[in-house]
């Protein structure tokens, strides 16, 4: 996480996923660990989430129908270039993880 988030408060994370059964166990596992977790279905909705609140870290699947994670995370970073995202995928495809890696500093699972 950010080096500046205080030692007296949960880090925050953004979870973003398009299916709500890998969305809510990524944010029950997470919230298990300590963190405060939001949850967000979409990218668009995840944007939306960003312009109203502040998060130590965006954790989303790559491949989503509305706005995919490649996308998302261009925008996430065009607003806020600090922001970690971590980027995730069921997808077993390197070149989706390539040119997620090409665009941005980011993580690839």
């Amino acid at each position: 996480m950010r080096e500046f988030v205080e030692a007296s408060r949960p880090a925050r994370v953004l979870v973003v996923d398009d299916e709500a059964h890998v969305r809510s166990m990524m944010g029950s596992t997470l919230e298990r660990n300590g963190y405060e977790v939001q949850l967000a279905s979409s990218g668009r909705e995840a944007l939306e989430v960003l312009a109203q609140n502040t998060y130590d870290l965006v954790l989303t699947d790559i491949v989503m129908q509305d706005l995919n994670g490649i996308a998302l995370l261009e925008r996430v970073h065009a607003q806020q270039p600090n922001l970690p995202v971590v980027m995730v995928t069921a997808i077993h495809d390197i070149g989706v993880a390539i040119d997620s890696m090409r665009r941005e500093p980011t993580t690839i699972c």
